[in-house]
């Protein structure tokens, strides 16, 4: 296994270009990301409470789902002999 360890700039649409050794062309490989910014912080990507979950979660998230379908009554079950 080898690595590679490059430093780049992030586009403002979050888009990194990753250009491989030239020995590397067309052959398959398994690649791993590890990131971490310059002075060493990841920041949030998104702002969240004191438990971690996005500000308004819970409030966008509720109702999203839509009702169930009515399920059909399966009729009345039969009568077995106890066990007695």
């Amino acid at each position: 296994m080898k690595s590679l360890q490059i430093r780049t700039q992030v586009s403002p649409r979050g888009q990194v270009l990753l250009e491989m050794p030239p020995e590397l062309a067309n052959q398959k490989i398994d690649l791993l990301v590890v990131f971490e910014t310059v002075n060493g912080e990841i920041e949030a990507l998104v702002p969240t409470d004191a438990l971690g979950w996005p500000h308004n979660f819970f409030t966008e998230i509720a109702g999203s789902i839509p009702d169930f379908p009515d399920i059909e009554d399966e009729g009345d079950f039969e009568l077995r002999d106890s066990w007695e």
